[in-house]
């Protein structure tokens, strides 16, 4: 019985230490993963922007005095608002003749270990 317990306590230490290691290198290849992406250069990320910009606001769809723009990108609006705001300054200059009265972001949480989602934008407007 007693050589049991001290094989149970060796089978757990190995479980631990393996568990560490596996932290360890984690913690090790995240931060070139974080390299990685800080390499890309502003200009790939303007492109990528300008490019679902372009893509939202042509597919927007206008009833009356409203208009729904897709966005549909994970992450915090927060965290996506040069997206958000590149969008509306492109839905404003391809409408000249619209005055935008308002504009909010549809998202949704559906609990708090999910991220948010941007579904797109709601934007209340009435001609110039």
């Amino acid at each position: 019985m007693k050589n049991q317990r001290g094989f149970n306590l060796i089978k757990l230490l190995i479980v631990v230490g393996g568990l560490a290691i596996i932290a360890i290198i984690g913690s090790l290849i995240s931060p070139i993963k974080s390299r990685e992406a800080a390499n890309l250069s502003s200009e790939t990320v303007a492109t990528a922007v300008h490019t679902t910009v372009t893509n939202a606001v042509d597919s927007a769809e206008t009833v009356g005095n409203n208009t729904y723009i897709i966005i549909w990108q994970h992450g915090m609006p927060h965290n996506q608002r040069q997206l958000i705001l590149e969008t509306m300054r492109a839905f404003e200059e391809s409408h000249p003749g619209l005055e935008v009265l308002d504009w909010r972001v549809e998202t949704k949480q559906a609990d708090y270990t999910n991220r948010k989602f941007i579904y797109g934008l709601w934007v209340h407007h009435r001609p110039q």
